[in-house]
């Protein structure tokens, strides 16, 4: 069942009554292509679209993959409302997507017990406890989030990379977890190449035509 990011928006509700639209739920549909993958969300009035590029292998989990051997998470949550966020001026859009971090950051302290931490002498790079910024990809803004997670075995997640982005009514979050330091870059740049393929529609997309179109 998706979830709801209902949490930190009732002060924007006055500036996303502007942007009031039909409700609008999305559909997950990923294609082969001739260079792996595209991952389609299909609604009744939009829809948006990335694209995985190399050797892509779906998983028992809708919302993971793996993509070249690292796992993969791409996954849209709503945002309780009916408005189109991604109409909304940038830094509004920023105040949504924070809220999304932090909901996210209580969720792993709390909900899983699992306490944020420095991993800068294990990782090797400039990372603090948890690192935040806004970047853009494919002219379309993303909160980039960074943080390790302590854990005493070798198996288990030791960093995650978010990159978030909205599109329309939902988040579009895109993860890679991290178990070796030298996963690290790889999965940043992994994260990148995704986020650069994002492509938003103001119509839904015809599968079968699409399809045929990937596939001459």
């Amino acid at each position: 069942m998706p979830r709801l990011l209902l949490f930190f928006l009732l002060g924007l509700l006055p500036t996303l009554a502007l942007a009031q639209a039909a409700d609008e739920t999305f559909e997950a549909a990923l294609l082969q292509t001739k260079t792996g993958a595209m991952l389609v969300y299909n609604g009744s009035q939009h829809a948006f679209s990335i694209q995985f590029t190399g050797r892509v292998e779906p998983s028992k989990n809708p919302n993971f993959l793996t993509l070249n051997g690292q796992v993969v998470q791409a996954a849209i949550i709503g945002y309780g409302s009916n408005g189109d966020v991604s109409d909304l001026p940038e830094d509004t859009q920023k105040k949504f997507l924070l809220s999304y971090q932090q909901h996210e950051g209580t969720y792993f302290r709390k909900e899983l017990k699992v306490p944020i931490t420095d991993f800068r002498k294990e990782l090797k790079v400039p990372i603090t406890d948890e690192k935040t910024a806004f970047v853009r990809h494919s002219n379309h803004l993303f909160l980039s989030w960074t943080f390790g997670m302590l854990h005493r075995t070798k198996a288990q997640v030791k960093q995650q990379f978010y990159l978030v982005a909205i599109c329309f009514n939902q988040a579009l979050v895109l993860n890679c977890p991290v178990i070796t330091p030298a996963e690290a870059i790889r999965a940043q740049q992994l994260l990148a190449a995704i986020a650069d393929t994002l492509v938003l529609r103001d119509e839904p997309v015809d599968l079968t035509k699409l399809y045929k179109e990937l596939h001459p």
